[in-house]
C-alpha cells in the first residue's frame, strides 16, 4: 500500500517537516534558554501543530499530555500519570499523583536537575470544563514554575479560545514568554509536500484543497488530479468526503451544522455581505453572528475583508466576507 504525501517527506531519510524549519528553530531556541519559557502554541485545526510539537519532543526529555473533554479530577489523574511515567519510582507510578498541589510537587522534581520539556495539548478542552484552570496554572507559574528548568508548551486548536486564555487581562498572559503561529503551507511548501511534476497539476491540487497538510496528504502525485478527486474526496468511503461535516461536530458542539453550511454555501457562492449572506442562508442578525465569530476566529475558515483604503467600517465602504481554505471553497 502506498505512503500518502506527508509520510514519504517523513520516510525520505532525514525526519524533515516541510516547511516548519522556522517553527523547529522558534523552539530550539526558546529550549536553549537557561530560564524557564511558558509558549503558546497556536493554529487552527488539521495544521500540524501536534506533528510539530511530538516531533520536537521526540529524543528530549519530555512530558506531553493531551486534554479530554473531562472534568479537572479525571484530567489530574491522566496528567500524573503522563508526568509518573518519565519516572523510575515504581511506587509513584503505581499511585500518581491526582491533586494540584501533588503535580505540581512532581513537576518541580522533574526538572530539578536537567530540563524538562512538557506539553500540554488542546488546553481549550481543559478550560472550557473548568474556567479556573487557567488561574491555577498562572498562580503556581508566577510561585514556583518561572524559576524552574522548565519549558512549558501550551496548545489548542480553538484559536480564539486560545488568544482569550492568554492576551490581555487573562491570568495566564503574564505568563507568557513567547508565542508560536502554526500556519497552514503557502503554494511553494503545498508543492513540495504534493510531488507533482507537473505544475499545473500542482497548482490545481493546492486550488483545491489548499495548505492543510492533512488535506495535502491524501493527494498522490502518481494519480491525476481526477483520479485524487475521485478517490480521497468525492468517494463515500473517503476521509475528505465528511470532513466538513467532522469539523463542527468535533469542535462545536453548540453549533446547528446545516446551518453552518448555508452560511459556507452563500459565501462561496459570492454572497460576500453581511445581508446578502443573512438572507441567503435564511438566519437572523444573532443567529449569523453567534456562527460567523468562530468561523471567522477559531477555525480561520472566513475572513473579513475591508477595502484597501480603508483601516475601520463607514457608511460607504461596508466588510465582505470571503472563504479562507480553499478546501472549503471547493
Amino acid at each position: 500500500m502506498g505512503l500518502n504525501a506527508y509520510d514519504r517527506a517523513m520516510a525520505s531519510g532525514t525526519n524533515r517537516f516541510i516547511n516548519r524549519e522556522s517553527e523547529i528553530r522558534a523552539l530550539e531556541r526558546f529550549w536553549s534558554l537557561p530560564s524557564a519559557q511558558c509558549i503558546p502554541v497556536i493554529g487552527r485545526r488539521r495544521v500540524g501543530k501536534t506533528f510539530l510539537l511530538e516531533h520536537f519532543a521526540a529524543g528530549r526529555r519530555h512530558v506531553y499530555y493531551r486534554c479530554e473533554l473531562r472534568g479537572t479530577a479525571e484530567q489530574l489523574l491522566l496528567l500524573g500519570q503522563a508526568l509518573a511515567a518519565l519516572t523510575d519510582d515504581a511506587l509513584l507510578q503505581a499511585q500518581p499523583p491526582s491533586s494540584w498541589p501533588t503535580i505540581f510537587t512532581l513537576i518541580e522534581r522533574l526538572a530539578e536537575t536537567e530540563r524538562l520539556l512538557l506539553v500540554i495539548d488542546e488546553l481549550p478542552f481543559w478550560a472550557a470544563r473548568d474556567e479556573s484552570v487557567p488561574s491555577v496554572l498562572q498562580n503556581w507559574w508566577d510561585a514556583r514554575g518561572r524559576y524552574l528548568n522548565l519549558m512549558l508548551l501550551m496548545c489548542g486548536s480553538a484559536v480564539q479560545m486560545m488568544e482569550r486564555l492568554l492576551t490581555g487581562e487573562a491570568p495566564l498572559a503574564g505568563c507568557v514568554t513567547g508565542r508560536l503561529p502554526v500556519r497552514p503551507f503557502r503554494l511553494r511548501s503545498a508543492a513540495e509536500m504534493l510531488q507533482f511534476t507537473d505544475p499545473v497539476e500542482t497548482l490545481t491540487a493546492y486550488g483545491i484543497v489548499g495548505g492543510v497538510p492533512l488535506c495535502l496528504s491524501y493527494f498522490r502525485p502518481e494519480r491525476s488530479i481526477r483520479e485524487n478527486l475521485l478517490d480521497t474526496i468525492l468517494a463515500p468511503t473517503s476521509r475528505l468526503y465528511v470532513e466538513p461535516e467532522a469539523v463542527f461536530a468535533a469542535r462545536h458542539e453548540t453549533y446547528n451544522a446545516p446551518q453552518v453550511l448555508d452560511v459556507l454555501r452563500a459565501i462561496a457562492r459570492g454572497k460576500h455581505r453581511w445581508s446578502e449572506i443573512a438572507e441567503s442562508s435564511q438566519l437572523g442578525a444573532t443567529q449569523l453572528r453567534r456562527i460567523m465569530e468562530p468561523l471567522i476566529g477559531d477555525l480561520g475558515l472566513v475572513e473579513r475583508v475591508l477595502p484597501v483604503t480603508e483601516r475601520h467600517q463607514t457608511k460607504m465602504y461596508w466588510p465582505q466576507y470571503h472563504l479562507a481554505d480553499n478546501f472549503f471553497r471547493f
